[in-house]
């Protein structure tokens, strides 16, 4: 029933590139490029916010609308990876899309993460962040064993009769109310840590985010046992 597989989080990469947060460094050289970047994308993926500051800096004049369509988006493709890594009902999940997406940005909106300074003397500049991983998907997995042991066990002892398919669909039922009861709870966070972000510069002078280095942000800041 389960499926445990590598996070991937390529679809917000690929929208990142799709609305354009770049900027050309001389246009802005009085500015922190690199922290405005690296602060904006963060609260664009968490929050579904953006600062004045940072939409300035969007090179193609991206709209709130677009802005906003991005981080459905990115809410959309964590709920598709919550799924996936669990194996859950995925006809459930078409079910009850905007009820889980609504839930998804409740935990998202509780990430904790403070973007300190840029070492410009490094060759691509690096950002320095610090962060308080939360727990909550972490918690999850312990009430995933507890579930399948509760479940197995009712079946075993009662001889349930109820198809694979019909216990599949329970257990994600079950499973999904266990997750939005701990979002709206106080957000429990492991011990704070320090991470770095590179922020490197093309031939053209455009400056942007490095893919790998936020994808692994992403994963610390809001982990699962198997990144």
């Amino acid at each position: 029933m389960r499926n445990i597989f590598l996070r991937k989080l390529a679809s917000f990469v690929v929208s990142l590139v799709i609305i354009g947060i770049y900027l050309i460094f001389t246009f802005f050289n009085t500015k922190d490029i690199a922290k405005i970047l690296t602060q904006g994308d963060l609260d664009l993926y968490f929050k579904g916010t953006c600062s004045k500051e940072y939409k300035d800096v969007l090179v193609d004049d991206s709209s709130d609308e677009e802005l906003k369509e991005n981080y459905e988006e990115v809410i959309n493709s964590e709920v598709d990876f919550f799924f996936y890594y669990f194996g859950l009902d995925e006809n459930y999940k078409e079910e009850n899309q905007e009820k889980l997406t609504e839930i998804f940005k409740t935990v998202y909106s509780k990430a904790k993460y403070e973007v300190k300074k840029t070492d410009k003397k490094k060759n691509p500049k690096e950002v320095t962040v610090e962060i308080e991983p939360m727990k909550i998907m972490l918690d999850m997995e312990d009430e995933y064993e507890t579930l399948m042991d509760e479940m197995t066990k009712d079946v075993d002892e009662n001889n349930v009769n109820k198809t694979d398919e019909e216990l599949h669909t329970e257990f994600t039922q079950r499973f999904l109310e266990k997750f939005e009861e701990a979002s709206m709870k106080d957000m429990q966070y492991d011990t704070p840590k320090t991470i770095t972000i590179k922020v490197p510069k093309d031939k053209n002078d455009i400056y942007q985010v490095d893919e790998k280095d936020f994808s692994k942000a992403v994963g610390e800041i809001i982990p699962y046992k198997v990144q």
